[in-house]
């Protein structure tokens, strides 16, 4: 009967997973990598991110990835941001979505060479950690635009060429080689206006796209599918000038966003865009199109009370609580709430055991089928013919603790008796 109970909880979980959308971020993250993708959608619904107050800031660093490997990023001993200069104080808490994406506290984008500062946190290279969701945050913010308020971009393209990386594909690297040789002597701001120009001319910014794989993810976006989203401009933009020997680096962090109050709401989808090095500091520069298409998604997050659908009338509302009493509706079915609690229940009661004394729960279930009791390990594993049981015993009077071996063989030998026994039944 546990058993039956175990199969029917998976069979209703999945069921219930099924109905739920899927979050979406916006770029792939695992670890300290960042994978570029070659289809995507991210025309789902949107999930907060973190609220923000004053307002603001419009964009939110979180991490920088530094090396290119072909269909995504890595981190490697990334460079800081800069030295504490100050600048204004920000309350900003995030939501565990935000965090469970990647485990570091998003701050407003520092002005070139300074950086920010989060009240009992800690700094590592450029990111910032946090024991907790809300803190206070002190910085001297800057977003990538516009050009002319960064005097470092002054600087000659000549002046800051390094080793070429030779990150890419040759033709990508013949494309970066063919633009450094008409920039060369230019400045910086000149290189940086011209590519910007150059990639939203000439490629197109998409929520939805599907394609087939590459060999190299930027080479696809350039030649290929010519269709992208934030992470391919910003990582075609960064590989390109690595490639004529300007450092640059992909910054993943927040910037779809909403002004509710006096406070700043973002949410999915995140966002990618660049930093390129200078004497000064690294400077933040985003070549992806504008997103205004996305943030006009964003609106669904705002419907009026009145304007609520008859059909989620029974829905409720849960208030993320935040220090200036924002409200941000997200309707959740209470059934859907029961069901899911229910059936994590029924779960847990048919999986412990096995989990935790899974010979105890083996000698329970063969003893229900074959109607007995006070079976020994010995007499089981001589009755199923699992053999490991034996090995199991000794090991468990030694340590104290119950081996693994034999653990697969007796939950298929409990599964296959069970089906049997209800077949017969019939």
């Amino acid at each position: 009967m546990r058993l039956l109970i175990l199969i029917l909880s998976i069979f209703l979980s999945l069921m219930l997973l099924s109905k739920i959308p899927p979050l979406n971020s916006g770029v792939t993250l695992a670890g300290n990598e960042i994978r570029i993708p070659y289809s995507w959608d991210l025309t789902g619904p949107k999930n907060p991110l973190a609220i923000v107050s004053p307002a603001e800031p419009r964009w939110l660093r979180v991490a920088s990835f530094n090396v290119y490997i072909g269909d995504g990023w890595v981190r490697k001993n990334p460079q800081g941001l800069g030295r504490f200069v100050g600048g204004n104080t920000y309350t900003i808490r995030v939501t565990p979505y935000a965090i469970m994406l990647y485990p570091a506290f998003p701050v407003p984008q520092p002005y070139p060479g300074t950086s920010p500062k989060v009240e009992g946190g800690k700094e590592n290279g450029d990111v910032f950690t946090y024991n907790g969701f809300q803190a206070r945050v002190i910085a001297k913010y800057s977003p990538p635009f516009p050009y002319a308020d960064y005097p470092q971009l002054s600087v000659p393209v000549s002046s800051i060429l390094g080793p070429k990386k030779k990150w890419s594909t040759p033709r990508v690297r013949a494309l970066a080689n063919e633009i450094l040789q008409r920039f060369k002597y230019s400045s910086l701001r000149s290189l940086l206006s011209y590519l910007t120009t150059w990639l939203r001319n000439n490629y197109k910014y998409s929520l939805k796209y599907s394609g087939v794989p590459g060999k190299d993810a930027v080479d696809w976006f350039l030649f290929v599918s010519k269709t992208g989203m934030c992470v391919h401009f910003a990582s075609a933009a960064a590989v390109l000038l690595n490639d004529m020997g300007i450092r640059a680096r992909v910054v993943y962090g927040f910037a779809n966003s909403y002004v509710n109050g006096d406070v700043r709401v973002f949410v999915t989808p995140t966002h990618m865009w660049v930093e390129v090095w200078t004497p000064d500091g690294w400077v933040p520069w985003d070549p992806t199109p504008s997103i205004e298409t996305v943030r006009k998604n964003v609106q669904a997050l705002r419907v009026p009370r009145a304007n609520v659908p008859v059909t989620q009338r029974n829905s409720i509302q849960r208030q993320v609580p935040t220090s200036t009493n924002v409200n941000i509706n997200i309707n959740i079915d209470i059934y859907e709430i029961i069901f899911a609690i229910s059936v994590i229940v029924i779960t847990a009661k048919a999986v412990m055991p096995w989990l935790t004394n899974w010979p105890i729960a083996f000698k329970n279930c063969v003893e229900k089928i074959l109607k007995v009791k006070g079976l020994t390990l010995r007499e089981l594993a001589r009755i199923t013919g699992i053999k490991e049981l034996e090995e199991v015993q000794l090991k468990y009077l030694k340590e104290g603790k119950w081996s693994r071996k034999g653990f697969i063989k007796a939950l298929k030998w409990c599964l296959r008796e069970k089906i049997c026994t209800l077949f017969k039944r019939r």
